[in-house]
């Protein structure tokens, strides 16, 4: 499971591209920067993850969910 963003440090990014090759299952944050969103996606595709994008619901404000899946969408049509 990589949790995109969790880790502690100046750059969690590094953290989310150091083991994106043994990732089998992922899970967005409604509050996630689109960089942060970016770089995850690109250091997936890059160590060959064919997986689903999840999105964790951590609040009851059910638009911040769709907010990152458009925001996935879009980055994975930019990919295609």
């Amino acid at each position: 499971l990589l949790h995109v963003g969790r880790w502690h440090g100046d750059d969690p990014d590094a953290g989310d591209a150091l083991v994106a090759r043994w990732t089998m299952h992922t899970h967005f944050s409604t509050g996630i920067s689109d960089q942060s969103l970016e770089n995850a996606i690109d250091a997936l595709r890059a160590n060959g993850y064919s997986g689903c994008y999840s999105v964790e619901i951590a609040t009851t404000r059910y638009s911040e969910p769709a907010i990152v899946i458009a925001k996935l969408r879009d980055a994975d049509e930019r990919r295609r």
